[in-house]
């Protein structure tokens, strides 16, 4: 192989057991690291089960005492922390962390699951954290150092678990070990003077993982094991368990693979640890996990929700209803495919109002958009600030997007601009988690200027995403097409992605299919079909699509022409907090189109938009409270909208203020030099009113 030709790859799983295990009062702490995928430059092959392992001795901890408190677990599935994310310097930092000021009654479990490393003719062996690169040790975390770190640890119970590993580490193409590379069953410079070991196999030997059991044999049946299998009559020992692992372990791999496995007990002298008995109520808990990995997101939140009503104080058993909650949630909502927005926004606040943050995430979102509960901007900058205070990468995007907008709370570029920087820097630290929101989020934020663009790592994280099922994904990698961003421009192959999402309820998708049928971009041109996709996303409450489709009603375009029925649509998206077409509302009715003129009802909606920091609404109002239309006449509050346009950038405000100015109006004494200030800005930008007044006056550049 050519991965270095001094490198020995340690294949292997091994309880190792530091002597003086014998007392059983004090504190059990665990800190369980699992990997299952590694980077792309890392040369290392994914592993199946490593992760999920540390899952079940996890459960199978605190079923014997372990306090949920008291377990940390380090993978890449489920792990909304980045702290917890298993980096090299995570993994170093957590177990010093754990392992300081520990009492001599204490007992401590560290236990690794991916992938080992070892140089041949070098006592040093290596644990491959996510981080992890062939060819580079610095990346790699020693063993033996965690050893020295157990062995000096103030706890007088200390139990090593390695698994590292089970299988060839090694990525497809590299074959050639080379004559100095060897691999080995079981670290044996890690077995120092005091110190028992139980490997998962002896020398030689492959540890074998059992798809139907979803995880290690080994480690199936040291699971097992703990939770009575190796005592049926009393508390499981040390001892007990490790003679119970060599009978089942080799039994099975021999009758299921023709192959021997037999795990290799080493001991100094008997140690006589009791674990104690398995409390039976993690098997229910056990059962809801299995539920979770199934996606059977109601069952395993019945199940949580009968544990947590008997433990209401267990704030694991809390995390775990509302997750399963939350997934269940999620497959309600139209951007998963789902169908009914008003029970998921339920099932959120359930886990809100518990405080779990990607639940309060999650509701901010649904009030931010008006899908499933009235629309609130108040609550969703709430709520979203809530999330974000738990380190929600999505809640601090959003409130990026707020500060941006002036959505709910007043404009702020450099607000903005700082959520923006630390949602970046959580979706980073989670990438490696390989979590399809978490993709989804990062490439967002590149595709729309929120961080450094690079549209081939968009398109690289939102095909990921989009295999994992995220329709969200799905349809950017449509709009990616559709506008050659990382890839030549294609706009059929848009309109394939498109439909995959759009027949699965999304309402984006949905509407960028609707708008392909309408203009033939990547399709035969059928303004009917255009409608049909159009009203599709309207009835989920897209704005969007509801504004388009009345703009068809309006035209007459693939429906019958009906204006009352285009303002019925405009007045849904201007409801839901859509600017533009709250400014269009206030058109329909200043101007009676498909209904009757009502000037009232005109100003009212430009407020509305005008409150959102749109020009447009803002000069309209304006022009409202200067001629008297709606509103009683007030040319000081018309100059008071017409500025506020104007320092936005807004010409025909600018034109407007000038006017005011020259004129003396709305409380203004005649002032032609400021009038012909802003006269100027507006003709820099185009307007032609302003530039022909500029002229008029001699003042023209």
């Amino acid at each position: 192989m050519r991965i270095g030709n001094r490198l020995l790859i340690c294949a292997t799983v091994a309880l190792i057991f530091v002597q003086n295990l014998r007392a059983e009062s004090g504190e059990r702490y665990a800190l369980l690291v699992g990997v299952n995928v590694y980077g792309s430059n890392s040369r290392l092959k994914e592993l199946k089960y490593a992760a999920s392992d540390m899952d079940s001795l996890a459960m199978t901890l605190r079923g014997l005492g372990f306090k949920p408190q008291n377990i940390f677990l380090m993978t890449q599935t489920g792990n909304r922390d980045p702290r917890f994310i298993p980096m090299k310097a995570n993994v170093e930092r957590e177990l010093k962390l754990m392992l300081d000021d520990r009492g001599k009654d204490d007992f401590v479990v560290v236990a690794f699951a991916g992938h080992g490393l070892q140089y041949r003719g070098k006592e040093d062996v290596y644990f491959c954290p996510a981080d992890a690169r062939v060819g580079d040790d610095k990346t790699w975390l020693n063993m033996n150092k965690v050893m020295g770190q157990l062995k000096s640890c103030a706890a007088g119970h200390k139990l090593l678990i390695a698994d590292c590993c089970r299988n060839d580490p090694r990525t497809e193409g590299l074959r050639d070990m080379g004559d100095n590379v060897e691999s080995v069953t079981r670290p044996e410079k890690l077995v120092q003077q005091s110190v028992a070991a139980l490997f998962s196999c002896g020398n030689g030997e492959f540890a074998h993982e059992e798809d139907e059991f979803k995880a290690g044999v080994f480690t199936h049946f040291l699971v097992e094991g703990l939770k009575g299998a190796a005592a049926p009559k009393g508390d499981v020992d040390l001892l007990g368990l490790a003679q119970y692992l060599q009978r089942e372990v080799n039994d099975y791999v021999k009758k299921k693979y023709g192959d021997k496995q037999k795990p290799a007990f080493r001991m100094d002298d008997e140690l006589g640890l009791v674990f104690g008995k398995f409390n039976p109520a993690y098997e229910k808990i056990a059962a809801g996990r299995a539920a979770m990995d199934k996606k059977d997101w109601r069952g395993a939140a019945a199940i949580f929700e009968d544990l947590y009503k008997a433990d209401p104080k267990n704030d694991a058993l809390k995390n775990d209803l509302s997750e399963a909650e939350r997934k269940l949630g999620l497959s309600l909502c139209w951007r998963d495919g789902g169908n009914d927005e008003q029970e998921a926004a339920r099932l959120f606040r359930k886990g809100a109002e518990r405080g779990y943050g990607p639940s309060q995430c999650l509701l901010a979102a649904k009030y931010l958009a008006g899908t499933g509960v009235a629309r609130d901007t108040a609550k969703a900058l709430e709520l979203f600030k809530l999330a974000a205070a738990q380190d929600c990468a999505h809640a601090q995007r959003f409130l990026g997007d707020m500060y941006e907008n002036g959505e709910g709370v007043a404009k702020d570029s450099k607000e903005a601009e700082k959520h923006y920087k630390e949602a970046l820097r959580l979706y980073a630290a989670e990438l490696s988690r390989n979590d399809a929101e978490v993709q989804y989020g990062l490439a967002y934020m590149q595709i729309n200027g929120q961080a450094p663009r690079n549209d081939k790592e968009s398109m690289r994280l939102l095909r990921l995403s989009a295999a994992q099922g995220s329709y969200s994904a799905m349809t950017l990698v449509g709009w990616m097409y559709a506008n050659a961003r990382g890839v030549p421009k294609d706009e059929e192959e848009a309109v394939k992605w498109y439909r995959r999402a759009a027949e699965k309820n999304h309402p984006q998708a949905r509407f960028f299919l609707a708008e392909a049928y309408e203009s033939g971009h990547g399709v035969a041109q059928d303004e009917a079909e255009a409608a049909k996709w159009y009203r599709l996303a309207a009835e989920q409450s897209y704005p969007r699509a509801q504004i388009a489709l009345a703009h068809l009603y309006q035209r007459g375009a693939g429906v019958e022409k009906n204006p009352a029925e285009g303002l019925n649509w405009i007045r849904k998206a201007a409801e839901l907090g859509n600017s533009g077409a709250q400014i269009e509302a206030g058109r329909a009715y200043q101007t009676g189109n498909g209904t009757a003129r009502n000037d009232a009802e005109a100003a009212k909606w430009y407020r509305k938009a005008a409150d959102q920091n749109n020009t447009a609404g803002e000069v309209w109002l304006a022009s409202m409270y200067e001629n008297g239309r709606g509103v009683a006449k007030d040319e000081v509050e018309a100059v008071k909208w017409y500025r506020k346009a104007a320092e936005q950038g807004d010409f025909p405000a600018q034109t407007n203020l000038a006017r005011m100015y020259e004129n003396g109006l709305g409380g203004l004494p005649v002032d032609i030099d400021t009038a012909i200030e802003w006269y100027r800005k507006a003709a820099k930008l185009g307007g032609k009113t302003a530039a022909a007044r500029l002229k008029e006056l001699g003042k023209e550049e």
